[in-house]
């Protein structure tokens, strides 16, 4: 953003309520409000320490409405929405969308995968940082083959090179895949309209639903914060990395049983 390097005290009122509804006609309105809530927060903490900043000009953003988002691609759409997925042409974009789908990873921080995150060997991919806390993330056999896939996948090699930093990479000020979004002709090949967060919200459901594993683990898998019950008992579990990784593996189960029983049916589960 043309904003990082500027001084908190050189934001007006006039020029933030301008960057919301900038940002809401670029991104969308959820990104829009999202920003300004950070920007506020930012804002807040500072002024703790120097009160004279000021109130945070986010006072003057009429924050658009927000309806709670329920898609889900549900269960019998599942073999559709593989299929769909699977006429992508830029592998890299189709392997970041089966990613998202099969971890629920937040959409900017699966994009933003480094390579030097990942190690193979012991089946695991470490976020040093997110929306809640650092965290390492369990692999299924599935995800362990799609990284492998990725590694050496001659498209992504011939267009950006054997020691390219990202694992889904893209021609962008960042490197990597900045918007992840469907052509007009895509769209066509699914059976519902979806977004990155779509899929966040398929896999917490089949985790919960199909494959019912703990509050707990699922919370982990999708590095959500546990919620502060007040119950002490709750505090005393603490999940080890293989525990996590068996109910990692029992989602990739579950949505392999979905997929591959329709849309290929001559093929093992």
């Amino acid at each position: 953003s043309d904003w990082l390097n500027r001084p908190l005290a050189e934001i007006s009122r006039e020029a933030a309520n301008a960057r919301h509804r900038l940002i809401g006609k670029q991104n969308g309105k959820y990104a829009a409000n999202a920003t300004m809530v950070a920007l506020r927060a930012i804002w807040r903490r500072v002024q703790r320490q120097h009160p004279a900043l000021g109130a945070p000009p986010t006072e003057n953003v009429d924050f658009f409405e927000e309806k709670p988002r329920k898609t889900v691609i549900t269960y019998d759409m599942l073999p559709d929405w593989w299929l769909g997925a699977n006429s992508i042409d830029n592998p890299i974009r189709r392997d970041l969308y089966i990613w998202l789908l099969f971890t629920g990873t937040r959409s900017e921080e699966a994009r933003s995968i480094r390579w030097a995150q990942v190690d193979l060997d012991t089946g695991t991919l470490h976020f040093p940082i997110t929306k809640t806390e650092a965290f390492t993330l369990p692999l299924s056999d599935f995800l362990i083959g799609l990284l492998r896939s990725r590694k050496a996948c001659e498209f992504t090699i011939a267009q950006f090179g054997s020691d390219c930093e990202f694992v889904f990479p893209a021609s962008s000020k960042t490197g990597f895949i900045a918007e992840p979004k469907l052509n007009e002709k895509e769209v066509e090949r699914f059976p519902c309209e979806w977004t990155p967060h779509t899929l966040r919200h398929t896999f917490v459901t089949m985790a919960e639903n199909k494959v019912a594993i703990s509050e707990t683990h699922r919370r982990l898998l999708v590095n959500h914060a546990i919620p502060k019950s007040g119950d002490a008992h709750a505090g005393y579990n603490h999940p080890e990395l293989d525990d996590l990784r068996r109910s990692q593996q029992a989602v990739t189960n579950a949505f392999k049983a979905a997929i591959w029983k329709f849309a290929y049916p001559q093929l093992p589960l």
